[in-house]
């Protein structure tokens, strides 16, 4: 016999997907017109830093820039590494997707040509150890924090803050690296965090403790334990972020302080790198 409906309701079913996420870098080159120091104009960017060395030599020929001209055109190298929901189709060789997951970070910043010396130096590289410290209020009890909750998807990537003014001096900025974490159950409120009204004195508290190092290059001339009180003067900071799309669950149900001024961060003794 023929099938016959006999009643129809609706239902909610959660289905459980999976999605293919690319680390994808890229390097990019950019003209910039600099006096005494100051970035007076990002000209144009390029997408890569060869079309921006072929191409800065004509520039500073049209602003007439002599030997004791005070205005200088550079080059500024760029790498930069980001999340793309994949797997991106190919389109005249360039991978193109569909959506950005999170912000991109920076792994390479630097001065590579000026139009008064030429190619400019590397300089030294060192490896700057770091320590950052994230904290978060439960409501009620602690939770678990059991596998999957969110908590391995929580890295640092890159500094914020940085002064970049110092690429005219010569200095480099790199990539962070070695990074790992330490969560921590806390017997009480820090005491640098102001007591949150909603929560009272009741509350557990965790630390979650992230170390790492940061890899940046100084002119000579320069002692590479300047560098730590420099990124100390200008406030420069570890940023934690996520490696998936989305904080977890648990940081959504209490007080979850993941930036300034309520992390705590320190910069450790400078290691020059082999």
């Amino acid at each position: 016999m023929p099938s016959i409906v006999v009643n129809e309701y609706t239902d909610q079913v959660v289905r459980r997907t999976q999605e293919t996420i690319h680390e994808i870098e890229e390097e990019g080159g950019s003209i910039e017109v600099w006096h005494e120091g100051v970035l007076v104009d990002k000209l144009t960017s390029y997408t890569g830093v060869e079309y921006a060395l072929r191409e800065a030599p004509g520039v500073a020929k049209r602003f007439r820039i002599a030997p004791s001209s005070s205005l200088h055109v550079r080059v500024r190298a760029e790498r930069t590494r980001g999340l793309r929901a994949g797997p991106g189709e190919l389109r005249y060789g360039h991978r193109e997707y569909r959506e950005t997951v999170g912000s991109d970070w920076t792994v390479l910043l630097r001065h590579v040509w000026d139009s008064h010396s030429g190619d400019l130096p590397e300089g030294r590289a060192i490896s700057l150890p770091f320590a950052q410290s994230a904290f978060y209020a439960a409501p009620g009890e602690r939770p678990e924090f059991v596998a999957g909750d969110g908590t391995a998807g929580m890295t640092v990537r890159e500094i914020a803050w940085l002064p970049e003014h110092l690429l005219w001096e010569g200095w480099g900025f790199g990539g962070v690296t070695g990074v790992g974490m330490e969560r921590i159950d806390l017997e009480a409120r820090p005491a640098h965090i102001e007591n949150e009204r909603s929560l009272g004195s009741a509350g557990a508290w965790t630390e979650f403790r992230f170390t790492g190092a940061f890899e940046i290059t100084v002119p000579a001339g320069v002692d590479p334990t300047r560098a730590v009180e420099v990124l100390r003067e200008h406030g420069c900071e570890p940023r934690i972020a996520m490696t998936r799309r989305g904080w977890p669950e648990w940081t959504k149900g209490g007080h979850f302080y993941c930036g300034s001024p309520a992390t705590v961060h320190s910069w450790g003794s400078d290691t020059e790198r082999s």
